[in-house]
């Protein structure tokens, strides 16, 4: 009975082990390089009641991505008019270091003054880069009663 009992654990103890030596030499997963579609990255453009300002911004609510090696740690808005007109070119240093894993939703924007947008030959396209991402998207601003608003 003892012998049965011994070689039973000693099977169940040769069983463990290997298990940890076959699991230990397999590679964690890596989770994939940040992508526009993987943060389902997409600039935004929001206007606050006054009209006065245009919150010009980024949304990506995606995570489970890595920040690629050679992204620049840096968060950039661009808005340009029907024409290619730059209206808005900003850099801002921050955003996730190379290397990093986005575990959280990212957000961001900057306030830019709302009249020459509004004025400006639309549909304004607005271009926006994050965590070595880029998302591009349209819209038309006008101006109605006196403030900007988004164009339906």
């Amino acid at each position: 009975m003892r012998t049965l009992l011994f070689l039973a654990l000693a099977g169940i103890g040769v069983g463990v082990a290997l298990a940890f030596l076959i699991g230990g030499t397999q590679p964690a997963p890596r989770a994939a390089t940040c992508t526009r579609e993987g943060l389902a990255l997409a600039p935004t453009l929001a206007i606050p009641p006054a009209g006065a300002t245009i919150q010009v911004g980024l949304a990506a609510p995606g995570t489970g991505c890595v920040v690629g090696a050679r992204a620049a740690q840096t968060v950039r808005f661009r808005v340009e008019d029907d024409a290619g007109h730059v209206l808005v070119d900003s850099v801002q240093k921050g955003g996730p270091a190379p290397g990093a894993e986005i575990a959280t939703r990212l957000m961001g924007g900057i306030s830019v003054a709302a009249a020459p947008l509004c004025r400006a030959r639309q549909p304004l396209r607005v271009d926006v880069w994050v965590a070595g991402a880029h998302a591009t998207g349209h819209s038309r601003m006008q101006f109605s009663g006196g403030r900007c608003t988004v164009a339906s």
